[in-house]
């Protein structure tokens, strides 16, 4: 009996190492993390990937086209060029900011913020000076004069590399400078 009850608790011993050796040196499978939205730059409250459809209509007011479209107009303050919000299932996933002087916002306010901007592309208007700045990781870019802290938009995105931006949001952009022939 005495001899049972020793190879009983040998084998307890030996299973349990063993399965604390399992344990301790036996990679564990990570749990895969939520993907929660990745928040970058915001337009009033308003964040890319995060904010809904419902909210930018109670922070802007009623568009100017039918609210059921995937890209809203708002007014801004110029007159001839309204605001726009892209959405993707309800989802903000690009605003366009349109910038005045009228709103005091100048490229200052931004470099201030994010400091230097990592990249810029040229585009439609780099003949008149204007160049696109993009801040990439941070969700944000906006287009802007080459020699005064002049801006004429602001666009707000979930941050990205800039070939993703480059492809989704700004095609007519390049890092190669096309003066008109």
């Amino acid at each position: 009996m005495r001899r049972i009850r020793t190879k009983i608790v040998i084998i307890s011993l030996v299973v349990v190492s063993i399965g604390a050796m399992l344990v301790f040196f036996c990679p564990r499978p990570e749990k895969s993390p939520v993907e929660l939205p990745v928040r970058g730059a915001s337009y009033k409250s308003l964040s890319p990937g995060i904010s809904t459809k419902r909210e930018v209509i109670a922070v802007l007011g009623k568009p100017l086209n039918d609210d059921s479209s995937s890209l809203l107009r708002f007014n801004s303050s110029n007159p001839n060029l309204p605001m726009e919000i892209s959405f993707v299932d309800d989802k903000v996933v690009f605003i366009k900011e349109i910038v005045t002087t009228k709103d005091g916002k100048t490229a200052d306010d931004i470099t201030s913020q994010y400091g230097t901007a990592p990249h810029f592309l040229y585009g439609p208007a780099s003949v008149n000076g204007f160049n696109l700045y993009v801040y990439p990781d941070k969700g944000i870019a906006y287009v802007g004069h080459v020699a005064e802290p002049v801006i004429l938009e602001v666009w707000y995105f979930q941050p990205i590399s800039l070939e993703e931006f480059q492809r989704r949001w700004a095609p007519n952009y390049s890092k190669t400078h096309r003066p008109i022939q």
